[in-house]
């Protein structure tokens, strides 16, 4: 284990404690801010029913004893932003299967560095007592009604560990209000292939033998084109390529493969073997995006693309966007200039994060009050379906749908790029109470949302910089609006098997699913997508 590995985790703890701190005290110091408004629902949530019990106390019962008692906005706050997490034994935990709690790992990469007395557990102590301080100093202020006191206290939190929080330069953050100011420029990589290869000939003059490097690179800018597919290059973050490079590091190698593992229908017939392996390959990507935990399982670490080779799978990635640079086809490198490492993790079959429900009901109940911003609707579509970003942007009027025999107003999702993408999800039921089927007729004859895939991805750097979310969750899975998906899948899983899961969010090694949608089946579907809710006590 590293100096540097080490130094990574204690800054994702700090990073985690320090977003939480700054997001809840923003509900203190912004009254009027968007998380202040849905802290404000939340509390009225959860003190709801002790808040009915006092009013019949003091209506009807006055002699009972005790009387009710609830903690106001304020107190909740204020125990809110000091609430005691510990986020270092969270983090060196791992589930417990069935039961839903957590229990140390002891076998941990980490373990050992933590235990006391070492150096990195009291770094990591002293760091983090910096914010409890100053989370402690927050509440008192607020106790007193000090809002400008609390307000310095951020202030200085925030200056203190700017590095951690989101930032102008971290998110390239755009104003919800904002429109888009260029259209893409549709570049994509199978574009510019021959030019590439080309261009690196020309370049490469210490390389002895090219062709022998061409081979080693061109299976990896194979993958890249698929893992790109209609995305034109100008538009690429930084986060989608950190996004995409996780994937890669999860990847089996494809030779000796048995196809099935991984959802491709070798019945199949091509016109030769460079359009065989190219749905080879967008199969087994979309395969590894989209796999649950017990999906990845299923691979062992010696099937993956080993290390050594995994180091050509980086040169192609940034040797393509070094030339898109060169040539003036984007306007700036995201790899360059936000320094990134393309690191291969130690754990590389880890699952990508799922939203923590606190971070989601702030993102859902902004959208549902602001149902006539821009993206409101197609991220509540994606927080209460688990439909992934580029289904949602594709969807069009005639794909909102009601089923036959039971009358359930259904998203046909029918451009999914594997054929068990292909399905009919209900919709929840609060996005029909919140308008969204008037919102549809406003779009008869046309697709829904004006934007692509891309630029519904980019709009979560708006909410990372309105809540704080930190860039990965507290087991350093990266926080991305993807993440939706993934903590859908999570909720419904309690409550269906695994025929129904891949049937109801379209996996792509749906092998067993049956096509044929039942009344029993669609109604089942219908209960267990209205039962996604973030705001559960």
């Amino acid at each position: 284990m590293s100096k540097s590995d080490i130094d990574e985790f204690i800054e994702m703890l700090i990073s985690n404690h320090v977003n939480d701190v700054v997001r809840t005290a923003k509900a203190i110091t912004e009254p009027l801010s968007t998380t202040a408004s849905s802290y404000f629902k939340q509390w009225y949530r959860e003190i709801d029913s002790i808040r009915t019990a006092q009013h019949n106390y003091d209506k009807y019962e006055p002699w009972a004893f005790p009387r009710p008692e609830f903690s106001s906005y304020s107190q909740w706050l204020s125990q809110k932003v000091t609430y005691n997490y510990d986020y270092l034994r969270n983090a060196l935990s791992e589930p417990i299967s069935n039961t839903g709690e957590y229990e140390i790992d002891q076998d941990h990469d980490h373990y050992t560095y933590f235990q006391f007395p070492t150096l990195e557990n009291e770094r990591y102590g002293h760091l983090s007592s910096i914010i409890s301080n100053a989370a402690e100093k927050i509440a008192k202020a607020n106790d007193n009604n000090n809002t400008m006191l609390a307000k310095m206290h951020l202030d200085s939190l925030k200056s203190n560990f700017a590095e951690f929080l989101p930032s102008e330069k971290s998110t390239k953050i755009v104003s919800e209000n904002q429109e888009d100011t260029a259209p893409p420029k549709n570049i994509f990589l199978e574009d510019i292939e021959e030019d590439f290869w080309e261009h690196l000939r020309k370049t490469k003059t210490d390389v002895k033998d090219f062709e022998y490097y061409k081979t080693n690179l061109n299976a990896p800018y194979q993958m890249l084109i698929v893992a790109f597919a209609g995305q034109s290059l100008d538009t690429v973050t930084h986060e989608e390529i950190e996004d995409v490079w996780s994937i890669i590091c999860k990847l089996p190698k494809l030779r000796n493969l048995d196809p099935k593992r991984y959802g491709f229908d070798i019945r199949e017939k091509f016109a030769n073997n460079d359009d065989k392996k190219a749905r080879q390959h967008q199969t087994l990507w979309h395969y590894i995006r989209d796999a649950d935990q017990e999906q990845l399982n299923e691979f062992s670490v010696p099937e993956l693309i080993t290390t050594s080779r995994l180091s050509d799978w980086r040169v192609a990635f940034k040797e393509a966007f070094q030339f898109l640079k060169y040539k003036q086809l984007i306007k700036s490198n995201p790899i360059v200039e936000y320094g990134l490492s393309l690191k291969i993790p130690k754990n590389r079959l880890q699952p990508r994060a799922k939203m923590p429900d606190d971070i989601a009901s702030l993102i859902v109940d902004y959208c549902s009050d602001n149902t006539h911003k821009k993206y409101s609707w197609a991220v509540l579509i994606m927080a209460l379906s688990g439909m992934r970003n580029e289904e949602v942007t594709n969807l069009h009027y005639d794909d909102i749908i009601t089923d036959p025999d039971t009358g359930i107003k259904c998203f046909y999702v029918r451009t999914g790029k594997t054929i068990n993408a292909q399905r009919r999800v209900p919709i929840h039921h609060k996005l029909i109470e919140l308008g969204f089927i008037d919102f549809v007729e406003s779009k008869a004859g046309t697709v829904l949302f004006d934007f692509e895939s891309s630029q519904l991805t980019n709009h979560f750097n708006f909410f990372r910089s309105e809540f704080n979310i930190p860039q990965c969750d507290q087991w350093g899975h990266k926080i991305t609006l993807y993440s939706f998906r993934h903590a859908v899948i999570d909720k419904i899983n309690k409550s269906l098997n695994n025929e129904h899961i891949y049937h109801l969010v379209g996996h792509s090694n749906n092998n067993t699913a049956t096509k044929n949608y039942t009344t029993a089946d669609m109604k089942l579907y219908e209960d267990t997508i209205n039962s996604i809710d973030y705001h559960k006590l």
